[in-house]
């Protein structure tokens, strides 16, 4: 999430360095799940979608191609320079290639068997990180 409540994602910049990609039109409610996907092309353009319950709500060229992370420990949730989500994170997968519309909307209806969060792992996790 963004200061403005916004959903940000980061890639890497034409020059180096991240660009701020923030879907600052979709609200989330709290006390809800979502299912949230992000996918960045690796043509010249380098088109950002991101998805909120199987629909695009944002998408905008970065104008870098997306290129193999040599640090794998990149790849990160949550929080950077006070900007923190401060939900929980179930069932995250990662893919070597963004997936189409299509696929995400399958794996959002086909997706893991939903489960009540209250008392488990991920919540409770979260409650003993505080």
């Amino acid at each position: 999430m963004n200061p403005t409540n916004g959903i940000k994602v980061w890639t890497n910049g034409a020059a180096g360095g991240f660009k701020d990609i923030n879907d600052n039109e979709t609200e989330l409610e709290t006390g809800k799940w979502y299912h949230l996907a992000y996918t960045h092309t690796d043509d010249s353009n380098g088109l950002v979608e991101i998805y909120v319950n199987g629909e695009v709500t944002y998408s905008e060229e970065s104008g870098n191609p997306v290129a193999p992370a040599e640090n794998t420990s990149a790849v990160t949730i949550g929080t950077w320079g006070g900007e923190a989500w401060t939900g929980s994170v179930d069932e995250v997968i990662l893919w070597n290639r963004a997936l189409s519309a299509d696929e995400i909307q399958a794996i959002m209806n086909q997706g893991p068997t939903p489960v009540e969060p209250q008392g488990k792992l991920a919540t409770t996790w979260a409650t003993l990180k505080k």
